[in-house]
């Protein structure tokens, strides 16, 4: 199998080495100097180079023009602002993948709903849902956009995904929002904004852990998410997930 990709990872490393030389980086990665004035002169949202820096590799890598492998991108643009040890950091990460990945759960072309998850909540929560939603008289496997059931070797993520959701057999996305969806987790974020914007319906569960607060609130705080209001969660608590698996999936098959 080949590595998991984790683009998080990958920015994790870019801010903690270069987050101070975040702007010549921005340049680099083909922000107009307006677009980089504009994140330069947000002290509310993002304060610090690190929090710029955070800020400007999400709106990058969601960019619809960028290159169709951002950690070789990302690594030149290091190199052409001097930062060679943090490129080779990023040595070995590959965009082609076949496992597991951040965010997406898939299976092929054709798949009526597609879950989007961070790859935290997969095992306390993902999983078993998907296992709830393909139990007999139900859905199909292939009906499930799910990692686990077909990615494989050489299928390139961003092909996948922009297929699944442009498929016009697709009827609905499951978003499981979650702390760490909420903590700035890109390919979540990518694939609700690609989802919303191709008009598919979204099911919200907001699965939530002790101290986690008001839903709306956190939602809020998700600058990148679009209208924040019309998200009316399905809530479970990851202690009540064995009791109200069953529940949410028969809603989800209400609304196909």
């Amino acid at each position: 199998m080949a590595a998991q990709v984790n683009m998080d990872d990958c920015f994790e490393i870019v801010v903690s080495n270069v987050s101070y030389r975040w702007q010549d980086l921005a340049r680099k990665l083909g922000f107009k100097r307006g677009e980089i004035k504009a994140m330069a002169d947000n002290n509310v949202q993002f304060p610090g180079p690190n929090e710029k820096c955070w800020e400007m590799l999400g709106k990058w890598i969601n960019k619809p023009n960028r290159g169709e492998d951002p950690v070789r991108d990302l690594k030149q643009a290091l190199m052409n602002i001097e930062e060679r040890l943090t490129a080779e950091a990023l040595e070995g990460v590959s965009f082609f993948i076949v496992s597991s990945i951040e965010g997406a759960t898939a299976t092929e072309a054709g798949a009526k709903v597609f879950i989007s998850h961070a790859s935290e909540d997969k095992e306390e929560f993902v999983t078993p849902l998907v296992q709830e939603l393909l139990k007999p008289g139900r859905l199909q496997q292939s009906d499930v956009f799910y990692d686990k059931h077909s990615l494989r070797t050489g299928d390139h993520l961003w092909n996948e995904i922009d297929a699944a959701l442009r498929d016009p057999a697709l009827k609905l996305f499951v978003f499981v929002i979650s702390r760490h969806v909420l903590s700035k987790k890109q390919w979540p974020q990518y694939e609700y904004q690609l989802a919303h914007g191709k008009g598919v319906r979204i099911f919200p569960i907001w699965l939530k852990r002790d101290g986690d607060g008001d839903f709306r609130q956190k939602v809020s705080e998700y600058d990148t998410m679009r209208e924040p209001d019309k998200l009316l969660a399905v809530p479970v608590h990851v202690n009540e997930v064995d009791e109200k698996l069953s529940g949410i999936a028969d809603k989800i098959m209400e609304q196909l």
